[in-house]
């Protein structure tokens, strides 16, 4: 394969080379002139991607082996180990020299839609497309930030006053912040860990928008953030996602103003002022808080308890096995694939506790024509909505296997993930809960429904601020809007204009304060685009399949989007299996445009989910005198300028 490359590479350059020196014999001597060849260019490029297939063929075999010859202390395809590695090296080599020969290739030579499309979408790579060494050192880059939670840098708390018991941020003082009440403890975790860091943290980060823009270079950008969007095809998408951040900003202020009203009466009015941004380590405690039953928080109707979904599992003996089956027949009941018992003997493996840790998240693996899952075994009401979301991945998988090299992929980084919010939201609505017989005899009034929207509003309407911010900051700094000289005023003025935060004591240049958050969402597999993506396309496609199943009716009371369930209904199910037979066949917004009717990543869906609380949140906070909104240049950040 790679000999086969090299060879067709050498031959475009060697062509470009004589054409050239042609120009050169003409200028002299007009008389000798040597035709320059004719290059079938789409021969060449279908040349080059049947090597691929051959190659990938091989590649996915390998996978699959490792797979199924796993041993019980199961290692994740992304962990170190010297087999994972070799693979890992040598897919990257491939695709890296794949996307030199086909850069190569003009695509107005290439009259083949299909063939078109794969020669666009290999051609291009992030920092894949580095040079090994610089491409090695990126990587040593981001492990090193991501393991700026894990290292044990920070005394605890509670050790008397000479002694030091060292604690990593994940997952101690994670789990700490999640369960005191003590303001004193979270201001000190919280400044701790980010003065223990923050040197290496800037360092590192700097370093990365160093390489990153490297890869840009090699992609022939002169804007580094086109290659940071760079597989969503656009040059600038941060703009639509801002705008999606203004979709659903009336909701958030209002979110934003009953939370500060509620940490003021938890921790004394002089924590902060009734118009002013909320401490970060509050709202950080605050989102930690929206799964768990006793929350810092109280819901709009406190006395009205929503049903205790736990104990209904506990009371059923429910088992990891039983989840699995359920979110596999959610998909089922919809007209997709069946997974058989062959699946689930050969392809599906349990997690050992001990492998699995405190919260455990499934893995699936991707080798067609097979589809693989790791599975967690603990078994609770997140687990439960996660695999639903997991078991969607599963069936995209599926979809898409028959398609060729670089068009079995999703439509874009994100896109799978959305339609599994899709299906999560759904499963999760009462409506469906009470089909699956997770609760009984449960009225949809509109105490319970409000405070069901509020605890669900909390997580998703913290989380999007927290993914825009983190994504602006990132582009922000590629791109040269914010200096390196000014990275943490920078990061401040971010969090302030769209979230409303500020530090909970002064800051300066001297810190480098960004959460956790932003530095995993910096690996190149994992970026924080796709989680953000995922979240709002994800509303966007709820809704679509909802009212085209017509259990979201607008206008109709009985049909609210906010408990709709588009299980069983096979509308909604024959547009999701066109939907992920396509791949990345077509641009993403293409393939959106079959469920959504819209072609842009947009709030208005969230801001229609949680209609209801947003009317609630708005005279709630009036009746309480609550002042609405921030002063956004309260950045508590001392810059050098």
């Amino acid at each position: 394969m790679k000999q086969a490359s090299l060879v067709i590479a050498c031959m475009l350059l060697w062509t470009s080379h004589v054409g050239a020196q042609t120009k050169t014999s003409n200028s002299s001597a007009a008389t000798t002139t040597t035709p320059k060849p004719k290059i079938d260019y789409e021969a060449v490029a279908l040349e080059l991607v049947e090597h691929a297939n051959l190659y990938m063929n091989e590649h996915y075999s390998k996978l699959r082996s490792i797979f199924l010859n796993s041993a019980k202390k199961f290692h994740h395809l992304n962990l170190p180990s010297t087999q994972n590695n070799d693979i890992q090296s040598s897919y990257r080599a491939f695709s890296n020299q794949l996307a030199f020969n086909l850069s190569i290739i003009p695509l107005a030579e290439i009259k083949n839609d299909i063939l078109r499309r794969q020669v666009k979408i290999l051609g291009k790579l992030q920092l894949n497309g580095l040079e090994h060494e610089d491409y090695e050192r990126s990587m040593n880059i981001v492990r090193a930030m991501l393991g700026l939670g894990t290292a044990k840098n920070v005394c605890h708390y509670r050790t008397g006053a000479n002694v030091c018991n060292h604690i990593a941020y994940m997952p101690q003082i994670h789990d700490i912040v999640s369960k005191t009440r003590i303001l004193d403890e979270l201001n000190y975790y919280w400044t701790n860990w980010r003065n223990e860091i923050g040197v290496e943290g800037r360092a590192r980060f700097v370093e990365f928008v160093h390489y990153f823009r490297k890869a840009a270079a090699y992609n022939g950008h002169v804007s580094p953030s086109k290659t940071w969007y760079l597989y969503y095809e656009e040059d600038d998408l941060l703009k639509e996602l801002e705008g999606a951040m203004w979709d659903i900003m009336p909701l958030y202020e209002e979110m934003h103003a009953f939370i500060r009203n509620v940490l003021r009466n938890q921790y004394g009015q002089n924590i902060m002022a009734d118009d002013s941004p909320i401490p970060h380590n509050l709202m950080e405690q605050v989102l930690q808080h929206a799964w768990k039953a006793k929350s810092i928080f109280s819901p709009p109707f406190p006395e009205r308890k929503l049903p205790d979904i736990k104990h209904k599992m506990d009371q059923e003996i429910f088992t990891a096995k039983k989840i699995n089956e359920l979110a596999s027949h959610f998909f089922e009941s919809l007209g997709l694939n069946n997974f058989s018992p062959h699946f689930w003997d050969t392809y599906a493996r349990k997690m050992s506790d001990e492998e699995a840790g405190d919260d455990c998240k499934a893995v699936v693996f991707y080798f067609p024509p097979d589809v693989g899952l790791r599975y967690c075994p603990k078994v609770d009401f997140k687990k439960f909505l996660q695999m639903h979301g997991h078991m969607s991945e599963l069936q995209y998988n599926l979809y898409k296997a028959h398609l060729p090299i670089g068009l079995d992929r999703e439509a874009c980084p994100g896109f799978g993930s959305a339609i599994g919010e899709s299906a999560i939201v759904s499963a999760g609505s009462p409506r469906h809960l009470d089909r699956i017989k997770l609760i009984e005899n449960y009225t949809l009034d509109n105490e319970l429904t409000m405070n069901r929207l509020f605890r669900l509003g909390v997580h998703t309407l913290i989380s999007i601020p927290m993914y825009f911010t983190n994504e602006k900051f990132i582009v922000d700094s590629l791109e040269s809007r914010i200096q390196p000289d000014d990275l943490n005023c920078g990061y401040w003025s971010i969090q302030a204009k769209y979230a409303g935060l500020a530090p909970p004591e002064e800051r300066s240049e001297d810190h480098f304060d960004p959460s956790y958050s932003l530095y995993k969402g910096l690996h190149p597999l994992k970026q924080n685009t796709v989680k953000l993506v995922s979240e709002i396309l994800g509303y966007q496609f709820y809704k679509g399949l909802c009212i085209a199943s017509k259990q979201y009716i607008p206008g109709d009371p009985s049909r609210p989007l906010h408990n709709c369930d588009y299980y069983e209904q096979e509308e909604a199910g024959k547009i999701l299996k066109n939907l992920m037979k396509l791949g990345s066949t077509k641009h993403w917004r293409d393939a959106m445009e079959l469920v959504t009717n819209e072609r842009k990543l947009n709030g208005k869906a969230i801001m229609e989910y949680y209609e209801p609380l947003y009317h609630w949140l708005k005279e709630k906070n009036k009746q309480n005198g609550v002042q609405v909104g921030w002063d956004a240049s309260a950045t508590n950040c001392q810059s050098k300028n």
